[in-house]
């Protein structure tokens, strides 16, 4: 399960639920502050239907797309609009600008194109100015691709100060073992 890491920053568990199977605690398995993401242990027993990423560089402006997520506690709404920029740089990274009403609770939540496809996740936005950003699914890609190859099902975090991801057995203390930054 894929979220923003500020839906759960300072957890080690979140309560997790969907159409499949009820409320119940999942570990916290990676938090990322660099990127904003973080990764949920499925709930065991539960098969989860298939969906699909776009390509890379699928994203144009002007691309309709359609916000899912859960605004002000309402389950599952969807929100349509399109994508005003493909590249916005914001802190050293490019988020997908789009127009689609988001509000708090829709962090987290997928931004799919009208083939269904997932094209990013929905990170953060401006109240009321209809500025909503997500971040591209490259970077989910890369950052489940770091942590699968040396971390795949260990509680873990990305140092936001020297960029090294760090299992939680490896901290003895509040700080970084690689850079003394706390962590």
């Amino acid at each position: 399960i894929v979220t923003n890491e500020h839906v759960v920053k300072g957890f080690r568990e979140a309560i997790i639920n969907g159409r499949l199977f009820h409320n119940q605690l999942s570990t916290v398995l990676y938090s990322d502050p660099m990127y904003d993401i973080a990764f949920l242990a499925p709930p065991p027993n539960v098969e989860f239907p298939e969906f699909q990423l776009a390509p890379d560089n699928s994203i144009k402006e002007g691309h309709e797309i359609m916000a899912i997520g859960h605004p002000h506690g309402l389950k599952f709404t969807a929100t349509q609009g399109i994508i005003s920029k493909a590249r916005r740089l914001q802190n050293n990274i490019n988020y997908i600008q789009i127009d689609a009403g988001i509000n708090p609770g829709n962090s987290g939540g997928p931004l799919v194109n009208k083939q269904g496809e997932i094209v990013g996740m929905i990170t953060y936005m401006y109240v009321g100015e209809n500025l909503g950003f997500a971040l591209p699914k490259r970077y989910f890609d890369k950052t489940y691709q770091e942590y699968h190859k040396g971390h795949h099902g260990r509680v873990a975090q990305r140092c936001s100060s020297c960029s090294n991801i760090i299992e939680y057995e490896q901290v003895s203390s509040d700080y970084c073992p690689d850079c003394g930054a706390a962590m």
